[in-house]
């Protein structure tokens, strides 16, 4: 059960902080050598994604509240109506941001998850995180919300998370800075990029959870280790992704660079002598 928890910390830190849960959890899966590995581990990766999942809608509940009523009848009162039409452009935009991750993610399925085989390639994309947040880190901030992104700035973002899925690439870090790029305020870039991961995230548990169904895996985890699992994925994931929120705010996007810069040179150089 250590095992599950653990990895459920590790999910939970590394989905939202700009240090690539992808490139973290298959050298932890690896390191610990059981939990979540392989097909019989697939249930338990759905389940870390789910907890992370659960993190950011408590987080954004209220958004998240707004997005699901904006698509009922309008209100009686001027405040329902604006909140409504607010609600729907942000619900445009998400939609908009959510393509490039989608097309990306179901054409070369198969092609990228070769890369989580290539521990060398993982630590080259995550000097490539480490470029991303030290530009992000130099850029001047804009003063636009999320519901003004349009198409434009959404196509955008979601092309930087569509990048993302390359495994090292932050998810996170990647659509924060561009966010910020195409103009918007630092908050709500992070703002968008954590709505438009419950799509993504919950996507790629979707395609995931798939396999479940083909016959071919077999559960043999017990239930205490997958709820232990999903537990820890969902608190640390909720507690780590009020911590960017911070780090968003103060513009400390730097000390993530540093960490992946360093993680990444750390394990080329290990790899050399080894």
């Amino acid at each position: 059960m250590l095992d599950a928890i653990l990895l459920g910390i590790l999910q939970g830190l590394t989905e939202f902080l700009p240090i690539s849960s992808s490139g973290h959890l298959v050298l932890g899966q690896a390191l610990l050598g059981g939990a979540g590995h392989g097909e019989q581990g697939i249930l338990f990766e759905v389940l870390l994604h789910l907890g992370t999942l659960l993190a950011v809608v408590v987080s954004f509940r209220q958004d998240v509240a707004d997005l699901l009523t904006s698509c009922l009848p309008q209100g009686m009162t001027h405040q329902d109506v604006v909140v409504n039409r607010r609600s729907r452009r942000l619900l445009l935009a998400m939609v908009v941001a959510s393509l490039p991750a989608a097309i990306v993610g179901l054409s070369l399925k198969d092609a990228i998850e070769q890369l989580f085989t290539r521990p060398e390639t993982v630590a080259l994309f995550l000097l490539g995180t480490a470029l991303i947040l030290f530009v992000g880190s130099r850029l001047r901030p804009g003063q636009r919300m999320a519901e003004d992104a349009g198409w434009g700035r959404s196509l955008l973002v979601g092309t930087a998370q569509a990048f993302a899925i390359l495994p090292g690439i932050s998810r996170s870090g990647s659509t924060i800075v561009a966010g910020i790029a195409t103009g918007l305020r630092p908050v709500e870039a992070a703002r968008f990029s954590f709505l438009i991961s419950l799509p993504a995230v919950g996507g790629a548990a979707l395609l995931e959870a798939r396999e479940l169904f083909t016959g071919d895996a077999v559960i043999t985890m017990p239930a205490a280790w997958l709820l232990a699992g999903f537990l820890s994925s969902a608190i640390v994931g909720y507690l780590s992704l009020k911590w960017l929120l911070i780090a968003v705010r103060n513009r400390s996007l730097i000390w993530f660079s540093a960490y992946c810069a360093t993680a990444g040179l750390a394990f080329l150089v290990y790899r050399a002598l080894a």
